[in-house]
């Protein structure tokens, strides 16, 4: 009896593992409504050197003028001041059309202090949080402010690249 309990468990276990890895299927299927996107990559620097983990972002017109939502790609960069552009996907690109540029960058929050002996420590609410520093200059934040643009096309090399400056 033992046995086929044993059995059976095994089995159970073999048949759960299988539905696991197999996943809901169709996830390799794109919608056909889906607007198409086009690699996209280029380089962010501020005052000629490469800026790491800047979050680029082409902000997307409301539509692409024939009745489809573009939606907005974002990228980040990595030591050499590299991105690629996300949509849909990692690194999938962008959809073609005309776009207004964002690049952020914020020093990181300091960390909070750790508590000791495992016991939860709530914040000091006399204690406003501190907003985080931009490290790029201010007009970078706003798309509609940095005068920075795109135009992503079906065809060709969409490389965009940005030299950011520090003083205007």
């Amino acid at each position: 009896m033992q046995m086929n309990t044993c059995f059976s468990l095994f089995a159970g276990a073999v048949a759960t593992f299988c539905l696991v890895i197999s996943g809901c299927g169709g996830g390799a299927e794109v919608p056909k409504d889906r607007v198409p996107t086009h690699p996209v990559s280029g380089v962010v620097t501020l005052d000629g050197k490469p800026l790491e983990g800047a979050t680029v972002t082409f902000h997307a017109p409301a539509s692409n003028g024939m009745g489809k939502a573009i939606p907005s790609a974002i990228g980040t960069t990595d030591s050499a001041g590299r991105y690629k552009l996300s949509t849909w996907t990692k690194d999938d690109g962008a959809t073609p059309s005309t776009y207004t540029i964002s690049i952020v960058k914020y020093e990181a929050p300091p960390a909070a202090p750790a508590a000791t002996g495992g016991e939860y420590v709530p914040p000091d609410p006399k204690v406003k949080p501190v907003a985080p520093k931009a490290l790029v200059p201010p007009q970078y934040l706003n798309h509609q402010k940095s005068g920075l643009l795109a135009d992503v096309k079906a065809t060709g090399k969409n490389e965009f690249n940005f030299d950011l400056k520090s003083q205007p």
